[in-house]
């Protein structure tokens, strides 16, 4: 039995959500840089404050998912977001990821399993990334 094909990005479009990614910045000379001066406060600001939207399909994690992937972690503010593959490598460089005005944990800040990707077999093209709120510990 063949089963009907399904047009993902079809499906997709009627549930995306746009999440705010922002790459990580640099320190720069500031305006009033002073060489013998040791504070970075004063000495550097930082570049790259504008975030890049991206569109991918997000779900709050169900606590029997987790159990079933054996993480033993809490479920709150837990996010599943299918996001196309291209987008991993900024996901990974991500200074900060705010999904509906709430701050998530990023790749590099990620402590033992807050922060998940899953390949998905076939050719969807798609990749989930299980990821949790940054002020639950």
């Amino acid at each position: 039995m063949k089963l009907p094909k399904i047009n993902i990005d079809r499906i997709l479009k009627q549930y995306l959500t746009l999440i705010e990614v922002y790459p990580k910045s640099i320190f720069v000379k500031s305006e009033n840089y002073d060489p013998f001066r040791k504070e970075e406060v004063d000495n550097y600001s930082k570049t790259g404050h504008n975030y890049i939207p991206i569109k991918c399909y997000v779900r709050n994690a169900s606590p029997e998912g987790l159990v079933i992937r054996e993480i033993g972690l809490k479920a709150i503010g837990a996010k599943e977001l299918w996001i196309n593959k291209k987008y991993i490598e900024l996901i990974k460089n991500a200074e900060k990821i705010i999904i509906e005005n709430i701050e998530y944990t990023v790749w590099s800040a990620a402590v033992g399993n807050k922060f998940q990707i899953f390949e998905r077999k076939g050719n969807l093209n798609l990749v989930e990334i299980l990821i949790f709120r940054k002020e639950v510990e």
